[in-house]
């Protein structure tokens, strides 16, 4: 077998401080010829193979006398990894690593993230630091859960927010409750911002009213108007409303509105 690590010179001397086996971690390289581990309790299956020198970090030789499988994370496993005494560190050899579990390796200047090529999960991840990078022997896993949508809803934000009657032609959003309210809808289809809110309130009725007047529309009534103009009395909370042809018909549509409420309710318009 070859020496384990030619390209460890290169490294600083923070990097080669963790190789030397002081801190025991589990170390991502690129420059390693094989698996290995200076712990045997990491390994299970362990078996004697043929004498064979290794290259330590500090520039020592010593020989490997076991391989083992070693387990990487869940359900994840390397196999043989060699045993090599006075070794306090654990190399995971990039190259092998990729060819034995299918995955791609991503290195960034602060980290190292592992992926299945086939189903592009997680399945480890490394962290730099002093020069190298430390592989993390637990991976956080997330459950996510999705919340469940009314069917009726789902096809509404899926088509564009289309309106009940369309959604009546789709058997598959007939299956779900119907649409009583969609805020995005309601929104989208304002021409103009929301009145400010007033400090003026009415304490008898037709003592003040609103008045505003909207369109034109692009799609005229039955009757050909194009506008429609809003009355509100403030004090009882009831709306008239009046289609006109022409926005000019607003000043005599509200004269006729007061000649209406003098002669019916006996009572004077006296704020618009």
């Amino acid at each position: 077998m070859t020496t384990l690590i030619n390209l460890l010179n290169t490294h600083k001397a923070g990097g080669i401080e963790k190789l030397s086996g002081k801190n025991g971690e589990w170390l991502i390289d690129l420059g390693a010829s094989h698996h290995m581990t200076g712990v045997i309790k990491l390994l299970s299956e362990v078996r004697n193979i043929m004498l064979c020198p290794v290259g330590l970090p500090d520039g020592k030789q010593t020989n490997v006398v076991k391989e083992g499988i070693m387990h990487l994370g869940e359900n994840i496993y390397l196999r043989n990894v060699l045993y090599v005494p006075n070794m306090n560190c654990t190399l995971i050899y990039v190259a092998k690593l990729m060819r034995d579990l299918s995955c791609t390796v991503t290195f960034t200047n602060k980290l190292c993230v592992m992926h299945d090529q086939a189903l592009r999960t997680l399945i480890g991840l490394g962290e730099e630091c002093d020069g190298v990078f430390l592989f993390q022997t637990t991976i956080p896993v997330h459950a996510n859960k999705a919340k469940t949508m009314n069917v009726s809803k789902l096809w509404h934000e899926r088509l564009g927010h289309p309106s009940k009657r369309i959604l009546t032609y789709l058997p598959e959003a007939n299956g779900g409750d119907p649409i009583d309210f969609c805020d995005i809808c309601y929104k989208a289809k304002q021409t103009r911002d929301m009145f400010q809110e007033s400090q003026n309130k009415a304490y008898k009725s037709f003592s003040l009213i609103h008045c505003d007047l909207w369109g034109p529309y692009k799609v005229p009534a039955s009757c050909g108007a194009s506008y429609f103009l809003t009355i509100f009395n403030d004090f009882s909370r009831v709306v008239w409303v009046y289609l006109l042809l022409e926005k000019r018909e607003v000043a005599q549509t509200v004269k006729k509105f007061r000649a209406m409420i003098e002669r019916q309710f006996e009572k004077q318009v006296k704020v618009i």
